[in-house]
């Protein structure tokens, strides 16, 4: 036995000293593993003819290593040393400018590529069919590194097939419309249908038409304001009455306080730019807008809350809702002065009377 012990030793000791032989390294090993880590990580400072894919690879090989040590090792080794100078910027994917990303994925990508290049001239075509190099072959997005492989690839499918379906199709020579956006809901709900519903939200919060409108909206959230707005705007569970946008409203309000709130309903309220381009016709700022909006908004919310709470067509009603009219223009005089508020309510109402007749009109009775 000690015999057999003796011989191996013998081996493994014959095995290192080619190894450092054949790879150039200047230190010493007592085993064949201690010669492959050699291999693997070989100072800096001594590259030379022998730090070559293609002889890297030989070197493993001449060492005893199979085809898939040897080309887990090159791989490695290949990939190491072109990411050494790459540093990812964090992900702050809830705030508005995502140019760092885009740059880093930019000389990822170009890494990558290089690394691709140098695999061929090492392997031939073989290296794209390896198992051990598919994740060199098919690189990660840095956003996405919670994604497996598989996911990755559903998630790409997805884009190129809403890329194809949100292409304006010719219809009798003319292009039709795109559809509208259903802001986070039809895009969540289209995610969960590739993607496991916890990753398919990931995906959302960084990639999705709702998740840009947040960013720009100046709201300014906090991650986790982010993520509990994002819930609350795509969640259909209350359903979509007066009652449940009401508790929409209050939920978001007690997230983010009124000034907050108001950018973030601005998203999917069309008053808003009414208001926007009223505001900028009487030549008042993003300040003021906001203000006037702001004031808008929180009566709109007091005739909702009056709708859901009784008879439209009684007097109480009626009293009630004038009373909220000359609040409303008192409170937006005194936010923006008495001709700007007037403007803007005008522009208000002519928006509705347009709308009011845009509407489909209900069909007369047949007669008798």
């Amino acid at each position: 036995m000690f015999k057999n012990l003796a011989l191996l030793a013998s081996l493994c000791a014959n095995l290192a000293l080619l190894g450092l032989a054949l790879l150039g390294a200047d230190t010493t090993a007592a085993s064949a593993p201690a010669a492959v880590a050699g291999a693997r990580a070989a100072p800096d400072a001594r590259r030379r003819d022998s730090d070559d894919a293609a002889t890297y690879y030989r070197g493993l090989k001449t060492l005893g290593l199979d085809e898939h040590e040897a080309r887990l090792l090159v791989g490695a080794r290949v990939e190491e040393r072109a990411m050494a100078g790459l540093r990812a910027p964090p992900d702050r994917y809830w705030e508005p400018g995502q140019s760092e990303l885009a740059n880093y994925g930019v000389e990822v990508a170009g890494a990558q590529a290089a690394v691709r290049n140098e695999l061929h001239a090492a392997l031939g075509a073989s290296a794209e069919r390896a198992p051990e190099l598919a994740r060199v072959f098919r690189p990660l997005s840095p956003r996405f590194e919670f994604l497996s492989a598989q996911e990755q690839v559903a998630l790409q499918g997805w884009r190129l097939r809403r890329h194809v379906d949100s292409a304006p199709a010719e219809r009798g020579g003319r292009a039709a419309p795109p559809a509208a956006v259903d802001l986070g809901g039809d895009e969540l709900a289209q995610l969960r249908e590739v993607l496991p519903a916890a990753a398919a939200f990931e995906v959302a919060v960084r990639e999705s038409a709702l998740a840009e409108q947040l960013r720009t909206s100046g709201a300014k959230f906090s991650e986790t304001e982010f993520r509990e707005t994002y819930t609350l705007l795509t969640n259909r569970s209350g359903g979509r009455g007066i009652d449940a946008q009401l508790a929409q409203r209050r939920r978001l309000q007690s997230l983010l306080g009124a000034a907050r709130f108001d950018r973030v309903w601005a998203i999917r309220d069309p008053l808003a730019a009414v208001v926007r381009d009223a505001s900028r016709g009487r030549g008042l700022d993003d300040a003021d807008t906001l203000r006037a909006y702001g004031v808008l908004n929180a009566n709109q919310e007091r005739l909702t809350e009056l709708a859901a709470s009784g008879d439209l067509k009684s007097e109480r009603t009626a009293a009630a809702a004038q009373a909220i009219a000359r609040d409303e223009q008192t409170e937006l005089a005194r936010a923006v002065g008495e001709e700007n508020a007037r403007a803007i309510l005008n522009a208000r109402s002519a928006y509705f009377i347009a709308l009011s007749r845009a509407a489909p009109q209900p069909a007369p009775a047949p007669s008798e």
